[in-house]
């Protein structure tokens, strides 16, 4: 008797020009999706601060380009960043849930996540620019 082994489906490769055709999830734009896989490519690559209280340091530091705050944060969470971003002129967006955010960075639930690299912010911005429920405040253009 002959023993066949089945090999596990091809993956696609991520720096492929080919279009993306696998659904998004539930509820979710594909740009949506974007944003969060590229949250957890920064989380690899070291360039984000997590938490409140770590990306108001790193903002008052000149280390932060970009921020996203949960939408579903407390008011007072928002309340401790949103002025220190607006007086900065960072670029912030209001965005996901806390789980969300945690979930694409492999964490437990995060209310605001700092991005550091400027290309990813830049790319992130894009992206957000295209989603219809953005709460987006523009500060200096990245």
């Amino acid at each position: 008797m002959r023993l066949t082994l089945s090999r596990p489906p091809r993956q696609r490769n991520l720096l492929s020009t080919e279009p993306d055709t696998r659904s998004p999830s539930e509820g979710q734009s594909r740009n949506e999706r974007k944003i969060l896989d590229l949250l957890g490519l920064a989380t690899r690559a070291g360039a984000l601060t997590t938490g409140t209280d770590r990306v108001r340091s790193a903002v008052r530091d000149g280390k932060v380009r970009a921020v996203i705050i949960a939408a579903d944060s407390s008011p007072t969470q928002q309340a401790k960043l949103k002025p220190l971003l607006q007086a900065t002129g960072t670029r912030h967006h209001l965005l996901f849930t806390r789980e969300q955010l945690g979930a694409a960075m492999g964490r437990p639930p995060v209310s605001a996540v700092g991005i550091s690299d400027l290309n990813f912010a830049r790319r992130v911005a894009q992206l957000a620019a295209t989603l219809p429920s953005l709460q987006d405040q523009q500060g200096e253009s990245i």
